[in-house]
């Protein structure tokens, strides 16, 4: 029923994580548009733990 894998990888290339998917509704196998739209969705992920991480960052300066 398939299985798709991506990193979550920070700007400067660190990853930080894999997001996985498996077993597609209605055994159904894994499509290309799938594939593309999972890794788009890893990125906005990435984007949106790195906006977190230097938020945390400011804070933890202004509270130093």
């Amino acid at each position: 029923r398939g299985w798709l894998a991506t990193p979550i990888r920070g700007r400067d290339g660190t990853v930080w994580g894999l997001l996985q998917l498996s077993d597609k509704y209605d055994d159904a196998e894994f499509t290309a548009e799938d594939e593309a739209t999972f890794v788009r969705f890893a990125t906005l992920v990435s984007t949106a733990l790195e906006a977190l991480w230097e938020v945390r960052t400011l804070r933890k300066g202004a509270a130093g």
